[in-house]
């Protein structure tokens, strides 16, 4: 059953583009318009979404070749870091490439030996690490394709419930309600 729709217009620098919330009993669709050119990223924060119902991202519009879904620590492959020694020697420093965020095996740039790193001891040259974030990337034809459609998705955690107060200011009036 349909609560409610909300319609919400927001202007930016780029051209206007309107958000669409319906609000059902168990659930919420979002709808959000874009367009661009190239790739489309779309950045979840970590609690919104753990909120979003499995397999209910869809994209409507521009056909696209390949979507995907990871988490922002995946962008930290293949950055390069500078890792220091976590004791007290007085070891000098590696340059290296994180191989896998997860577990962050790195390469010795040098020598190509892969190591363990803490990932405390790593200093990050140009990338900031992961915040936790969810990143959803649709790719379409090529780099140069104009793209143009709504991506939606259910989430959970949304609900609206109305509630209404009366005030009579004269009793002896009539009214219906």
């Amino acid at each position: 059953m349909l609560f409610s729709t909300i319609i919400l217009i927001f202007f930016l620098s780029h051209p206007l583009f309107a958000d669409v919330l319906n609000i059902y009993k168990n659930a919420a669709e979002v709808q959000l318009s874009q367009n661009g050119v190239g790739t489309y990223d779309h950045v979840f924060k970590s609690d919104e979404y753990t909120n979003i119902v499995d397999g209910s991202i869809t994209w409507s519009g521009t056909p696209f070749i390949k979507q995907d879904i990871y988490t922002g620590i995946n962008t930290l492959k293949g950055a390069s870091v500078t890792v220091r020694q976590s004791s007290v020697c007085e070891c000098k420093s590696i340059e290296a490439k994180i191989i896998d965020p997860n577990t962050m095996l790195v390469q010795n740039i040098h020598t190509g030996v892969y190591f363990y790193a803490d990932s405390r001891s790593i200093e990050y040259k140009s990338q900031i690490p992961s915040t936790g974030e969810t990143i959803l990337k649709i790719e379409f034809k090529d780099n140069k394709t104009k793209y143009n459609g709504t991506l939606s998705y259910l989430t959970k955690g949304i609900t609206w419930i109305p509630n209404y107060d009366l005030y009579v200011t004269n009793a002896d009036s009539e009214f219906v309600l």
